[in-house]
């Protein structure tokens, strides 16, 4: 098989999350890092435009999104697994709450202070979140910090009768998509020890999930893995749900994009459309021809003529 690359940057809480899936498993991968701010001319060539971060990149196919990473590093290295509890449903949809409602009360926090910014990232970051009130985050700021408490609260009390990980003596899934923005809070925010004052608990459990550590984990250039994507063929099987009446024909021309932010399409012939997963092949000098995964869910398709 391929290696694992995955394309990334340090700073990144959903970077992170993917970091510490390897972790779980004991994976070896490749780190590619990739630039905080667009241009990326390294990457986006292998997602068809797609700017957000993590993506894994195994031989020609290439999975965007940490949802459907995890999703596809389960199918290939199911032990150990994410789910030791079997809650596969309940862990993927956690992350609509720390993705979202979560992570909008850091984007506030994070906004506010924009007017103290290089000018490349501020104007990078207006740009990936464009639908974002850039204006009234500072109103918003005061707000925004009880939300990161109550967060914490909600975490605190699953954990408060001294189970280690939050469901129970086994770390999974649910806790990496728990614990990545508090991993944020508390690297970025100097006002952390007062969000969380008096949640022992949690911390604890934060520096438990930590310590899963990153897996192995060996530096590799962006051309380099560029050069890999060419160098190999996709093993995706074509595949399109035939009970699902929204599901466009095999083959046909789509733009596939993010509904939240950084909405940048990829276009490309629609491989696989399914209930959990899409993909879209595209042809390009640079890669040759491999393989773009989004999930389905917060992913919208489009039809082009």
């Amino acid at each position: 098989m391929s290696e694992l690359i995955l394309h990334h940057y340090e700073a990144s809480p959903f970077a992170e999350k993917a970091r510490r899936v390897m972790g779980l498993k004991g994976l070896a991968w490749r780190s590619v890092e990739v630039p905080m701010v667009m241009p990326k001319p390294d990457l986006t060539p292998l997602t068809g435009g797609y700017r957000k971060i993590p993506v894994l990149q195994i031989g020609a196919d290439v999975y965007c999104d940490t949802h459907l990473i995890a999703r596809e590093l389960e199918r290939r290295f199911p032990t150990p697994s994410l789910f030791p509890r079997g809650d596969t449903g309940i862990a993927y949809g956690i992350g609509a709450w720390s993705d979202h409602a979560f992570f909008d009360s850091i984007l506030t926090i994070v906004m506010s202070s924009a007017e103290n910014w290089e000018a490349r990232m501020r104007e990078d970051r207006q740009s990936l979140f464009s639908e974002a009130d850039w204006e009234g985050a500072k109103a918003k700021l005061a707000h925004a910090k009880t939300q990161i408490r109550a967060q914490g609260a909600l975490i605190n009390s699953q954990l408060a009768d001294g189970r280690p990980f939050l469901y129970g003596e086994q770390p999974g899934f649910v806790d990496l998509q728990a614990s990545h923005m508090f991993w944020f809070c508390l690297r970025n925010f100097p006002e952390a020890d007062a969000f969380f004052a008096g949640f022992a608990p949690l911390l604890a459990w934060e520096a438990r999930v930590a310590a899963l550590g990153h897996g192995s984990v060996t530096p590799m250039a962006s051309g380099d893995a560029v050069d890999a994507a060419r160098a190999a063929e996709s093993v995706t099987e074509p595949w399109i749900d035939p009970d699902d009446p929204t599901a466009p024909a095999l083959g046909a021309r789509v733009a596939v994009s993010p509904d939240d932010y950084g909405k940048e399409p990829a276009e490309g012939e629609l491989v696989v459309y399914g209930p959990e997963r899409l993909a879209i092949r595209i042809e390009q000098e640079r890669t040759g021809s491999i393989v773009i995964h989004f999930p389905r869910l917060g992913f919208r398709v489009d039809p082009l003529a």
